[in-house]
C-alpha cells in the first residue's frame, strides 16, 4: 500500500503524485501531519495488520517515526489493537522508508572518497557555530537531509543563529551539525532517483540560482549519474543531486527519496519501479 501525506504541500503537486499512482493500479491512502505537534490524522484508517508501506512525506515524517515510542502519542482514535501492536507498526512504517539518519548525513560521507561538490567545507556544531560570523559571503546548510532549516548563503557579518531564524526552519535545529564552505560556482543543478545503484530517472532542477526544472538532461550529466549512482549508496532507493560546476561534475548531497521533490523526473516511472522493487 502506498501512503501519501496530504499536508503541508502543493496540492498540484499532490494531484501529480495521487494520479500517478492511481493509473499505476496501486492502492493509495493519505494522512496528515498537525503543525508544532506529533498528530497524525487518519492514522487508525491506514493501520493494517501486516500490511508493506512504500511512503511519500516530509521530513518531519521521517523524524516522527524514528523518535515515538508510541503511535498512541500520534493519534487519540486508535483502536486497542493499533495500540497493543503500535511497535509493529511503528516498524511497519519505519520499512516504509528508505533512510538511515547516519548514512544520509553528510558529516559521515564526507569522509568517503567522494566528488563532494563541499569537499573542503567545516563541519561545526551548531552550539559551537551559532555565534559565528564571516567577512565574506558563505555557504551553509545542515548535515542531514532532515531540513532543520534551508541551506543557503550566509550573508557577510551575519551570524549562523540569525541566518537559521530568519528563514524557515525546525524545532530540532540547535542539534545540527552545520556544513560551511566558501561559495562555488554553480551553472546547473540536476536531480537522480537511484534504486539498487541504477539511475531510474532524474531532471534538472537548477539552472544558475534559479529554480527552473527540465526534464531533458545532456548525456554527459546522465553518464556522470549513472557512474557516481555506484560510488555510495546509503539505502537500496535515494536521491542523488549533481552539480554542473567549473571543477566538473560534483555531488551536491544525498536526500531520502521519500521526502525529496521530484522536479520533472518521470514519476510514473519512478514509481513502478520503486513499487517493483519492493515487490522483489
Amino acid at each position: 500500500m502506498w501512503l501519501l501525506q496530504s499536508s503541508g504541500f502543493k496540492q498540484s503537486n499532490l494531484l501529480d503524485i495521487n494520479n500517478s499512482l492511481i493509473k499505476l493500479g496501486f492502492t493509495v491512502k493519505d494522512f496528515g501531519l498537525i503543525p508544532l505537534t506529533k498528530e497524525i490524522t487518519n492514522l487508525e484508517n491506514i493501520l493494517i495488520p501486516n500490511e508493506k508501506y512504500i511512503i511519500r512525506a516530509g521530513t518531519k515524517f521521517l523524524t516522527l517515526i524514528n523518535e515515538v515510542s508510541s503511535l498512541s502519542e500520534c493519534n487519540s482514535q486508535l483502536t486497542k489493537e493499533q495500540i497493543l501492536n503500535s511497535n509493529k507498526y511503528v516498524e511497519a512504517l519505519k520499512n516504509g522508508i528508505d533512510y538511515n539518519i547516519e548514512k544520509f548525513d553528510q558529516v559521515n560521507y564526507s569522509n568517503i572518497d567522494l566528488p563532494l561538490l563541499n569537499s573542503s567545507a567545516r563541519y561545526i556544531s551548531y552550539k559551537e557555530a551559532s555565534s559565528m560570523t564571516f567577512d565574506q559571503d558563505m555557504f551553509i546548510k545542515p548535515s542531514r537531509d532532515l531540513k532543520a532549516f534551508n541551506g543557503g548563503i550566509l550573508s557577510k557579518g551575519v551570524s549562523v543563529k540569525d541566518f537559521i531564524l530568519n528563514g524557515p526552519h525546525q524545532s530540532y535545529f540547535d542539534s545540527e551539525t552545520i556544513v560551511i564552505n566558501e561559495l562555488k560556482t554553480i551553472y546547473a543543478e540536476y536531480r537522480f532517483f537511484i534504486i539498487d545503484g541504477k539511475v531510474i530517472t532524474g531532471s534538472r532542477y537548477m539552472l544558475g540560482n534559479k529554480v527552473l526544472p527540465d526534464k531533458n538532461i545532456p548525456a554527459s550529466i546522465l553518464d556522470y549519474a549513472k557512474s557516481y549512482a555506484k560510488l555510495y549508496s546509503p539505502a537500496d532507493i535515494f536521491v542523488m543531486d549533481l552539480a554542473d560546476t567549473p571543477q566538473g561534475i560534483k555531488i551536491v548531497e544525498y536526500n531520502c527519496w521519500n521526502a525529496s521533490g521530484i522536479y520533472h523526473s518521470n514519476i510514473d516511472k519512478l514509481f513502478h519501479e520503486v513499487n517493483e522493487f519492493k515487490k522483489g
